[in-house]
């Protein structure tokens, strides 16, 4: 599934990738709050960078977590192309595919909507991401199967 995943995405950003003079490049921060099962929340802090690809529509990126369950620590980060549906608005939602790698780690899917200062970098960003993987289910120290899970994250942040 990842080496698909990862050849996909390969493709598709060799595929756009254009030769421009200036390739924005945009860093964001922000707080999240995560979900897993049995209603376990988690929240966290994170960063990343967004760089565009020469076209208004498409950005890949990369970002880190540290999120915590007192007085525990974990992180994750992911790699992820993002999508936007609406270039030169200050209103931009936008679509994310990629994958994570740590804690709760795997495919990662999601969506958001950046709210940009007029003429400016500074913008409001929010996201919605869910990582998906595969557990082994043990019953009585026995393992009884696969099951997939969903670490849903929500993330309220700026971009500059």
């Amino acid at each position: 599934m990842r080496s698909l995943l990862t050849a996909a995405m390969t493709i598709t950003l060799l595929g756009a990738a254009q030769a421009v003079s200036a390739q924005e490049i945009r860093g964001f921060a922000f707080g999240s709050g995560a979900t897993l099962q049995h209603n376990q929340q988690y929240p966290g802090f994170g960063g990343g960078i967004l760089v565009d690809l020469g076209q208004p529509w498409l950005a890949v990126g990369a970002q880190a977590e540290a999120f915590s369950s007192w007085p525990y620590f974990a992180g994750r980060a992911s790699v992820f192309a993002e999508g936007r549906l609406l270039q030169r608005s200050n209103v931009r939602p936008f679509i994310i595919g990629g994958a994570g790698f740590g804690e709760f780690g795997g495919p990662m899917i999601g969506g958001g909507v950046e709210f940009r200062v007029p003429r400016n970098r500074l913008a409001l960003r929010i996201t919605v991401e869910d990582f998906i993987n595969r557990d082994t289910i043990y019953v009585l120290g026995v393992q009884a199967g696969q099951q997939t899970r969903h670490q849903v994250a929500a993330r309220f942040g700026v971009s500059f």
